[in-house]
């Protein structure tokens, strides 16, 4: 067995937690991870992640997905169907390259389908810092988009309410904000997903090429262990979302800016206090809206327009 992995449980109000953690540490520099929860696609070892010591968030080792087109590595979940689980792990992705990871409905995965569809990270190197999820569907309008950043480590959170909702934030901001948990189907329809079975983190080309490290998964859902979440949660609080007209600022903001799906910038705007902003006149559809604090950190965070 793993001597940085374990199984735990504990009771606290009235709640049921169960969770396995993996820094990495206990594998070795160059092999195969291919033991406990760690698997692969065809169930036989020869499309595993690596061990790597190139990169680590912590120790010495991280796991690695290389730019071979063929590593198809699953993280097994214990193929949860109902109820409240979330996973948390660190990623790095270097600038030019992509990372492609997917959330399965069942290990071994004959017979299941991807909850979400894929989730990209920079495909084809065509969008640094900028992905988004399939949900199945060829059509840009139902995809949702996020923001990460390369050459660093980051903080990944998945939380999956299932059969309902999920959420993805990325260094503590929320990027994915409760958009239901499912995926468009051969007729148009779009369907809940009753099930999370693991996790995919697979090599799609050349140009994939990541490491992951400090995995958590955990019944219930997890927040942020950054500070960037919680040192200026101002910047981030508006509502109505969706909305027809205006987005009101709670706590008005000095600058921010309005951004398309693809990151093409629409709006921008600076002042000494800017309570809210008229968005009638922007077609239906999802955009970002980035804020920036006077420190010079920026936050984003998905709105709907209506």
């Amino acid at each position: 067995m793993f001597k940085n992995i374990f199984w735990f449980v504990l009771i606290f109000s009235g709640q049921l937690f169960a969770q396995f953690t993996d820094d990495m540490e206990s594998y070795t520099d160059g092999n195969t991870i291919y033991t406990g929860h760690w698997t692969d696609w065809n169930q036989n070892g020869n499309t595993a992640l690596y061990a790597s010591s190139v990169h680590a968030n912590s120790g010495n080792l991280a796991a690695y997905v290389p730019p071979d087109g063929t590593t198809d590595a699953l993280l097994a979940l214990g193929n949860q169907t109902s109820g409240q689980w979330s996973i948390k792990f660190m990623m790095y992705i270097p600038s030019g390259k992509e990372a492609d990871i997917n959330l399965q409905s069942q290990v071994p995965v004959a017979g299941g389908y991807h909850t979400v569809g894929d989730i990209y990270f920079n495909k084809d190197n065509n969008d640094p810092g900028t992905g988004y999820v399939k949900y199945n569907s060829a059509d840009p309008a139902q995809w949702s988009f996020f923001h990460f950043p390369h050459d660093q480590w980051f903080e990944v959170i998945i939380n999956v309410h299932i059969n309902n909702n999920w959420q993805l934030l990325i260094n503590g901001n929320i990027e994915i904000d409760w958009t239901p948990y499912g995926r468009w189907v051969s007729n148009g329809v779009f369907n809940y997903s009753d099930a999370w079975g693991g996790v995919n983190f697979w090599s799609r080309n050349s140009l994939t090429e990541y490491w992951i490290d400090d995995v958590n998964f955990a019944q219930g859902f997890q927040s942020s262990d950054l500070s960037v979440a919680t040192e200026n949660p101002s910047q981030i609080d508006f509502y109505p979302n969706p909305t027809k007209n205006m987005l009101v600022f709670v706590n008005g903001l000095s600058a921010y800016q309005i951004l398309s799906q693809t990151g093409q910038l629409i709006r921008a705007e600076q002042g000494q206090y800017i309570k809210q902003v008229n968005v009638s006149w922007l077609p239906k559809g999802v955009y970002f809206i980035k804020f920036i604090d006077k420190t010079g950190k920026f936050y984003y965070r998905q709105f709907i327009k209506n």
